[in-house]
């Protein structure tokens, strides 16, 4: 190994001695403490020429010190040897290895063949055989068991033949992990389909590992870790498999070998502990304010009294939570190690734990001033973190029957309630009132006041954190329906069956099967022979004893109301009687909100086809009143520009949509089209004419529909070779006034394609530095899958979609999808990955989620941002010192907003600030 990059393993710029030896290979490492030559050299480069400098020198060498005595602490391998010896891997019969899928039930292949034979070729050896075929759409990956830590280079190869294969793609590869417990990235190159011996050798992994350190791992965590943190290993050989139903795959394998040099278990042990140590220190910190702050919500709940029986229960039911809470934290800190979800999800529970208190006081008063209690009703908080499931104890608001809602003229706001049946409650619906101003200006009628039931249903066990696959069954809320009974739950076997409305009755179909056969990733249910379809109008609901209800509202304040206070009612009522009442007032605060300073976009897959037209309930194609339907809903949740797939060779059809796009609402300048026409050419003259001439065609139509600027989708994640490919191509777009977008990653787009690729969709996480970059070449930069569409918590879009992209300097907002299903779209089990939906589709409209409730409110929150920068810039031309002190504060408080961790800001209060600062600035 070379001595920088021993240096660099153990974080240091000390010196390392080499010398080969029979046992393997000595290194002798120094953490480089006493270098007096360094500091030195430090000195005579330094100018120190004023006590500016001296200050500056003198705090360096202040923070220097602070590490140096860090790692002193640390276990560090100063003055060790690190034993470097052989290792190797090689596939035979005698190494008892298998290529097997990890955690997959109810395969969607079947394995004919898997082991080795005799190598008719070479007698005496043995070939390794896989004879594969699929019974449906699937991504897999097989793995045979592979650990070695990556150190320095590794070599390998495998040498396999493709006998036959009938459309399967074959690539080979590594997974990897990071220690302490971080990984999940694959390395992979596609392996040839010749018929022939081929050999590929893959020797480059030990660079991968340093850039995928800091480009994936890190940015899925922590800011504060990069590749130098880890200690990256090999967890698996992979191979990985992409087949249909009736494909078939044969491979052999005559070899297949890995070899490097890698130190002792202990050694890598102690290494990756000093690799670690500056990120564990920072997560012990933070989990030390958490634990500390659990310790006081317990103090508090102990001390409290109560005096109802139901509020002491449920108090003691939290305290036994917060002692496991703090029990997880003290096996965390043990452990030395937390992702990153985990870690919000402890930050999360916090915040509820704070709310307890509250909480059962509101429970206590509730009770003692009410008899004969029959049901609980608790007002909550719509977009939150908290999920609301059937058999939840607490909640995120407080029991009683007031809701308070504030919203603008046009605005859509959402706000929620729930019963806790005491006993069971059957055939009971929520009756909205209109709202009648306070002062006689009018009122917003009943049909404003949209009530729905709040459905939970099982999804891979992943859901409400992340969108990984996972078979296991969990319970989550998702669907705002009117017709409970539309999914019917079986709670016993974890399963979920949907209702189809057949012009001969109605039918349940099972929508949790894990093994429901698909040809294509987007399965394509007919909408004659799957007719979905919610009730027009709330109806009535059974809520089992002991079980809870939650209830959706949602007004659609009028543009043109008088601002003021509304108050209404929501009436519970049981067989035509009244139980109870929840009061409803809204004030409407007198201004409007501008749209948001960014474009508000989502991918959007539905198009319109000859071949389809009696349309299809998936994310693809749809009848003129389903996409009306879908567009319109798009429009009323802040989305007013999605990406647009509808081809181009059916003008009439790419016509038709147009047209409903504009009577949706949506009349942008900019257009966003993906796949619509062939952006790609070969090298010949006639190929790049051909694109251009494409292209020009496309814009003549395009600019006759009041387009100015088109945007073409590049090779969706394109990485490597393969993105740079496309550059002569986007130089043609350019060429003949188009532009060119796709999605893509940090530190892979900008480095290679950034000074002409004009909009990057940047996955993962918002960094303000990588915005800065695209800026610099005048382009833009959106955000997307922080996280996909499909994980069910509302208050994880409201967060990554909205402020945080101010924050960050970006320029719009486009996760994917409103609509994306890898096999049945109602069926969450039965494709590689879990469905990417904000929505449902039904034969006649849309079924909304919590989920994509929680993006309205982020674009929501840019509105009344980009509303209140508006008024300031038009309130600095007015010298009234009254107003030059509110713009003071409003600067003040948009400069300290701007930098607090989203994580930590309330949401509702930060609106609610920014509405105060837009009334006094316009007063």
């Amino acid at each position: 190994m070379q001595k920088a990059k021993i240096d660099k393993l153990l974080g240091t710029d000390g010196e390392s001695d080499r010398q080969d030896r029979s046992s393997g290979i000595m290194i002798k490492v120094n953490n480089g403490i006493d270098r007096p030559e360094q500091k030195s050299n430090f000195f005579k480069t330094s100018k120190v020429g004023n006590l500016k400098d001296y200050k500056k020198v003198t705090g360096i060498l202040f923070i220097l010190s602070t590490a140096l005595i860090f790692m002193l602490s640390v276990d560090r391998l100063s003055g060790e040897e690190m034993k470097m010896k052989a290792f190797s891997f090689k596939l035979s019969e005698d190494s008892h290895a298998e290529w097997k899928e990890k955690g997959q039930h109810n395969k969607p292949y079947r394995i004919n063949f898997n082991g080795f034979i005799e190598d008719k070729e070479n007698p005496g050896k043995k070939l390794y055989k896989l004879d594969i075929a699929f019974d449906r759409f699937y991504k897999l990956i097989l793995r045979i068991p592979f650990s070695m830590p990556v150190l320095d280079k590794i070599k390998s190869k495998f040498i396999y033949l493709i006998e036959n294969s009938t459309g399967v793609t074959c690539s080979l590869g590594f997974l990897l992990k990071f220690e302490p417990g971080f990984g999940g990235y694959v390395i992979k190159y596609p392996a040839k389909i010749s018929g022939k011996w081929n050999t590929m050798e893959i020797n480059d992994v030990f660079e991968h590992c340093k850039e995928t350190g800091t480009k994936v791992i890190a940015q899925r965590y922590y800011d504060e870790v990069d590749s130098e943190n880890f200690t990256p290993y090999f967890s698996d050989i992979g191979l990985y498999l992409d087949g249909k139903r009736g494909q078939r795959l044969t491979i052999y394998f005559r070899d297949i070998e890995i070899s490097g040099n890698v130190p002792s278990s202990d050694d890598v042990k102690k290494l990756s502990a000093v690799r670690w140590a500056p990120a564990r220190k920072k997560m012990e910190r933070r989990l030390e304010i958490l634990r500390n702050q659990a310790e006081a919500v317990k103090k508090q709940l102990t001390e409290t009294k109560l005096i109802s029986a139901y509020a002491n229960n449920l108090k003691t039911i939290e305290l036994k939570k917060i002692n496991a809470y703090l029990r997880k934290i003290s096996h965390i800190l043990e452990r030395g190690f937390i992702r990153r979800v985990p870690e919000e999800r402890l930050a999360t529970e916090i915040r509820e734990f704070n709310r307890l208190t509250f909480f059962l006081k509101s429970v206590e008063n509730y009770v003692q001033k009410t008899k004969n209690v029959s049901y609980l009703p608790f007002v909550v908080n719509p977009i939150s973190d908290q999920p609301i499931l059937p058999a939840s104890i607490f909640f995120n608001g407080e029991c009683g029957t007031e809701i308070k809602m504030t919203a603008t003229p046009g605005e859509f706001e959402p706000a929620s309630f729930l019963i806790k049946a005491i006993k069971p409650l059957d055939k009971i619906i929520a009756v909205p009132t209109e709202l009648k101003n306070v002062e006689g200006n009018g009122i917003i009628p009943v049909a404003a006041v949209d009530v729905k039931l709040v459905k939970c249903w099982y999804q891979g066990g992943t859901a409400w954190l992340t969108n990984k696959l996972d078979l296991n069954k969990v319970m989550v809320p998702e669907l705002l329906l009117n017709d409970d009974s539309l999914v019917k739950v079986d709670t016993g076997k974890k399963e979920n069956y949907l209702k189809l409305s057949f012009p001969e009755g109605e039918k349940y179909v099972w929508i949790s099967d894990p093994g429901e056969k698909s040809d294509e990733p987007y399965k394509l249910l007919k909408n004659r022979d799957f007719p979905v379809k919610d009730s027009p109008g709330l109806l009535p609901v059974n809520i089992p004893g002991g079980k809870n209800q939650q209830f959706w509202i949602t007004v659609k304040v009028p543009a043109e109301v008088a601002p003021g206070l509304y108050r209404g009612k929501i009436n519970l009522v049981q067989a035509g009687r009244n139980i109870g009442t929840f009061s409803l007032d809204l004030n409407v605060l007198p201004f409007k909100l501008l749209p948001p300073y960014y474009t508000s976009s989502v991918y959007y897959r539905a198009k319109l086809s000859a071949k389809y037209v009696a349309g299809t309930v998936s994310s693809e194609y749809k009848t003129e009143k389903q996409l009306e339907a879908e567009l319109k809903n798009m429009v009323e949740h802040g989305v007013s520009n999605p990406t647009c797939y509808q081809p181009f060779k059916n003008r009439k059809l790419l016509e038709k949509y147009f047209s409903l796009r504009k009577s949706a609402g949506m009349n942008p300048k900019d257009f966003y089209y993906c796949y619509g026409i062939d952006v790609e050419c070969g090298k010949s003259l006639q190929s790049r004419k051909a694109l251009e001439n494409r292209v020009k065609t496309l814009l003549a139509f395009l600019r006759s529909h009041d387009i100015d600027e088109v945007y073409f989708y590049g090779r969706d994640e394109a990485k490597g070779e393969r993105l740079k490919a496309q550059r002569m191509c986007w130089d043609i777009l350019h060429k003949t006034g188009g532009k060119a977008f796709v999605a893509g990653v940090i530190k892979e787009n900008f480095e290679k394609m950034g000074d002409i690729q004009d909009l990057l969709i940047c996955s993962g996480k918002p960094l303000k530095g990588e915005a800065a970059r695209w800026h610099s070449q005048g382009h833009k930069i959106w955000s997307y899958a922080n996280p996909q569409a499909g994980v069910e918590n509302p208050a994880v879009y409201r967060r990554n979609f909205g402020i945080l992209l101010w924050q960050n300097d970006y320029d719009g907002a486009c996760t994917f999808a409103y609509q994306c299903s890898y096999g049945n779209i109602w069926n969450d089990f039965d494709g590689r990955y879990r469905d990417e939906s904000f929505t449902y589709p039904t034969v006649d409209g849309v079924i909304d989620t919590i989920a994509w409730e929680g993006y309205r409110e982020a674009v929501d929150d840019v509105r009344y941002l980009t509303t209140l920068l508006h008024k300031l810039e038009k309130a600095k031309k007015d010298n009234n010192p009254e107003k030059q002190k509110i713009i003071a504060e409003a600067e003040k408080y948009l400069k300290n907003l701007k930098e607090t961790d989203i994580m930590k800001i309330d949401l509702d209060n930060m609106r609610r600030q920014l509405g105060e600062y837009i009334m006094a600035l316009r007063n």
